[in-house]
């Protein structure tokens, strides 16, 4: 828990001065650490986009065929 909320905490902008109080550390070597980390899972997410772009895409876009064949409602078929 304490990792993630590091690199959660950095990568919502968090400073790195602050990081360190709030973890109660002495020095800065955890956080650069904890700073490598953030940065690699940026890139990580930038690599997946592109693949990810056309799935989301397709579960966005309205399917068009089926409202064309919705049943009528049964008030509609009695008049």
């Amino acid at each position: 828990m304490r990792d993630t909320f590091a690199v959660r905490y950095l990568q919502a902008g968090g400073e790195p001065e602050t990081l360190r109080k709030l973890l109660g550390l002495k020095d800065m070597v955890a956080v650069k650490h904890y700073q490598r980390l953030s940065a690699q899972m940026v890139e990580k997410e930038k690599q997946k986009e592109p693949a990810a772009y056309p799935l989301l895409r397709q579960t966005l876009a309205p399917d068009v065929s089926r409202r064309s064949r919705r049943r009528p409602s049964m008030v509609a078929t009695e008049k």
